[in-house]
């Protein structure tokens, strides 16, 4: 029996970092880092600490109008993953990011809206051969 795979992933935490990606095409792409809470279990008990993770968002524009840096947002997507080298560094990782297909504004920002840095990139999103698909093994029962 097949069934499809939903690798839906459901993220809320704060917006601590905004940027827009601007397509040669003439899309957009919001880039966020959104910072989450968490409970890390040490000798002496329990303590908050936080974890970052990055999400794309298309188009950039209804983003921007309703959240920024200080806003708590859930977004919603799927997973990918793709091999990054940061600059000086010799060593690449995975670096994972969160392609949206949703987000809501829970907490609005309090902080005065500002616009976020743009990047420009000279090739169209479709031909940009930076992400790849992150695969799992697959098994196969005999029916």
């Amino acid at each position: 029996m097949d069934w499809p795979s939903l690798n839906q992933q459901i993220l809320m935490g704060k917006v601590t970092q905004v940027r827009r990606i601007q397509w040669a095409d003439g899309t957009s792409t919001a880039l966020v880092r959104l910072c989450t809470k968490m409970s890390h279990a040490t000798p002496s008990g329990f303590r908050k600490g936080f974890d970052w993770h990055e999400a794309e968002i298309s188009p950039a524009e209804r983003f921007i109008e309703k959240a920024w840096e200080g806003a708590v947002v859930m977004v919603r997507g799927r997973s990918s993953s793709f091999e990054w080298t940061p600059k000086g560094s010799e060593v690449p990782f995975n670096r994972h990011v969160l392609k949206a297909e949703g987000f809501q504004v829970i907490l609005p920002s309090t902080r005065p809206k500002t616009m976020p840095p743009t990047i420009f990139r000279n090739y169209t999103r479709e031909a940009a051969e930076t992400m790849k698909e992150h695969k799992h093994a697959s098994t196969t029962a005999d029916e």
